[in-house]
């Protein structure tokens, strides 16, 4: 089943304003959320995403991964059965699927985020190879990590 999140906007809608934001000269920084697929699905999203980038040409990309707290809408989906978030390790896997996928010579790929289980960031171009190397690593141990997405409190 897919799940609707209900953002507001389309692929299509991010990428025309996207495009009108670079031609206007004016650059743009792309926050994009892991994990929204839900289980089974990141890899397709992971290169839905990385075309929709390649096109878009942000100056930089920011990651986080998608978490669900306590009282909003999805943690009840989750909790109902009806979204299947996606374990960590397909997050991971999601963002090196994302990450080998792009071609953005001039882009920051930054993955700092509190939500982010691996730390990286860096150049598209020049680091790509080392970002890897650590999504790779952190894919291999993920199942130690014990992050709970779901019924989360507090705030960011």
């Amino acid at each position: 089943m897919h799940h609707k999140h209900r953002k507001g906007n389309t692929v299509a809608d991010a990428e025309v304003q996207c495009l009108r934001l670079n031609q206007a000269g004016i650059w743009h920084r792309d926050l994009l959320m892991l994990g929204t697929g839900g289980k089974g699905r990141g890899l397709e999203c992971a290169r839905a995403t990385a075309a929709l980038e390649n096109t878009a040409k942000p100056d930089m990309i920011l990651i986080n991964s998608m978490s669900a707290f306590q009282g909003t809408e999805l943690n009840t989906d989750i909790q109902k059965g009806v979204f299947k978030p996606a374990t960590e390790k397909e997050i991971l896997e999601e963002e090196a699927e994302l990450l080998k996928n792009l071609d953005l010579p001039d882009s920051w790929f930054w993955a700092m985020h509190p939500l982010d289980s691996v730390k990286i960031q860096g150049w598209i171009a020049r680091d790509k190879p080392r970002m890897l190397a650590s999504l790779e690593k952190g894919i291999a141990v993920s199942e130690r990590f014990g992050i709970s997405r779901v019924s989360r409190t507090g705030t960011l």
